[in-house]
Parts: C-alpha cells; sequence; structure tokens
C-alpha cells in the first residue's frame, strides 16, 4: 500500500517495478469525485505547477500484478510503502486498480524534457 500523506511524487516506485505494478495516475478533479470510496482520500494535488495544476495525483499498486519483490519500498526516498499480505492488497486495492486503469491518460499534460 502507499502512504499518499508521505509521497513526494518522485515515481522512483514505478520506475523501478520491473512487472509495471506500481503506477502514477493523474485524476481530474471530477474523475476522483466519481472514484471508489477507499481511493477518494487516497490522492494529492500534483506538483509541478501549471497544466499539472488541474489534476491529482495518486500511486496505484496493482495488487493482482505484484510480485513482492520489495523494489518500490527500499527506492521510496520517503518511506511511502509498505507490504501488506496478498489478500489485505487484493482485497484494499483491486476496485482502485480496477477504477484507475480505467481512466484516460494524462500523461501529455506532463512536459517530458
Amino acid at each position: 500500500t502507499v502512504d499518499m500523506d508521505k509521497c513526494t511524487q518522485c515515481n522512483y516506485c514505478s520506475m523501478i517495478c520491473p512487472h509495471a505494478a506500481v503506477r502514477p495516475f493523474l485524476l481530474t478533479h471530477d474523475e476522483v469525485d466519481g472514484a471508489p470510496s477507499t481511493l477518494k482520500g487516497g490522492t494529492r494535488s500534483a506538483i509541478g505547477g501549471g497544466a499539472l495544476d488541474n489534476y491529482n495525483f495518486r500511486i496505484q499498486v496493482s495488487p493482482l500484478d505484484c510480485t513482492g519483490c520489495e523494489l518500490c519500498v527500499r527506492i521510496c526516498p520517503a518511506d511511502a510503502l509498505a507490504f501488506v499480505t496478498v489478500d489485505e492488497a487484493i482485497e484494499q486495492e483491486t476496485d482502485n486498480w480496477d477504477y484507475c486503469a480505467s481512466l484516460p491518460n494524462h500523461g501529455a499534460e506532463v512536459d517530458k524534457t
């Protein structure tokens, strides 16, 4: 699970995950409003300014794809990731993952230079 109160939005966890089970998502305010209740409190204003001011940010782990290698936990400079049992992760995060994965990709809003 990810503690979004600690997350610095560095995305190291998503970059190091060898299975792409950890992914960053940008959500509009309307998308947050339509999210499962378990996700609504787990977003933060996206940092970076400009167009990102209109988005919320979330790191979401796919509970069915995570293999438990712990690379994301080890690389996180803010200690924002923690492991739970597979059963807990599936129960807590499946709806959140399914919702985030269904959203349009807002990545074009990010300056990649």
